[in-house]
């Protein structure tokens, strides 16, 4: 299995390879999180119930949408995001200081994240100049939550 290393308060700890399995468990957690929110807002009447149904529909946490990397800005969501990536056992303490700590653009961790996401997505071999070569999809910088 494929890892990156980064130090932390003195350890080193790994992140395991991105698969679809951590992708979809990141993106549940933030869905049910929105789904509480709108059962919440229902129960207090703030929405009508065609609205709450609406509310609902559009709950949803695609990978790499705007959604996504606005939610990652949650602690909590952050937490599970590194959680799922983690290969070692983390206390939350020490999990909500790594979260902070991965703010700073020249942390350990933040480079550890660009090398599982490059990984992840290595960038295709220059094509020769006459085929043209399509792009999309999110910048890998955008997956790094930061601030």
């Amino acid at each position: 299995m494929k890892r990156f290393g980064f130090e932390f308060e003195g350890k080193t700890w790994h992140l395991v390879k991105l698969d679809q399995d951590k992708k979809d468990d990141v993106c549940d957690f933030m869905t049910a999180g929105r789904f509480r929110t709108c059962d919440r807002i229902a129960r207090k009447g703030y929405r009508k119930p065609a609205e709450v149904e609406q509310d609902r529909q559009v709950a949803f946490v695609k990978w790499g949408s705007k959604a996504f990397l606005s939610d990652l800005h949650d602690e909590e969501n952050a937490k599970k995001f590194l959680r799922a990536l983690l290969e070692e056992e983390m206390d939350d303490a020490t999990l909500t200081r790594l979260v902070i700590s991965q703010k700073d653009e020249d942390s350990d961790l933040r480079l550890a994240l660009a090398r599982m996401a490059e990984d992840a997505d290595p960038k295709a071999q220059t094509p020769p100049p006459s085929v043209p070569t399509p792009t999309g999809g999110v910048a890998y910088s955008d997956l790094i939550p930061s601030s």
